[in-house]
């Protein structure tokens, strides 16, 4: 499990280039990406700016323009890449948000 500096670490660079960013779709490519419990599916993002990106203990938090956060916790192999829209998809994706204006998405990696 990455340790806190880690975690702080992703933040810091992920911040760069997320930040102001409108969601323009979703994907969801694996069944425990997402939490069942969660209070909105993951496709109410869609349209959604990205206004920050903080941490908490060694979650990461993706505040939007909604009522609502999109969390992140890397576990122990995880990583959150941001990529150019032609890149072929990483072998363990697991959810991908492409942004509107500038041809990347952000990819969720976990084995």
């Amino acid at each position: 499990m990455p340790e806190l500096p880690e975690v702080e670490t992703v933040r810091s660079g992920l911040e760069k280039y997320v930040i102001g960013r409108k969601i323009e779709s979703a994907e969801s490519f694996h069944p425990r990406a997402v939490k069942p419990s969660s209070i909105a599916p993951l496709s109410s993002c869609i349209g959604a700016q990205i206004k920050s990106v903080k941490r908490r203990g060694k979650f990461l938090w993706l505040e939007l323009d909604r009522d609502f956060v999109l969390v992140a916790h890397l576990g122990m192999s995880g990583q959150v890449l941001v990529q150019p829209l032609d890149v072929d998809p990483e072998k363990h994706l697991r959810v991908r948000c492409t942004f509107t204006d500038n041809g990347r998405a952000m990819h969720f990696v976990d084995q």
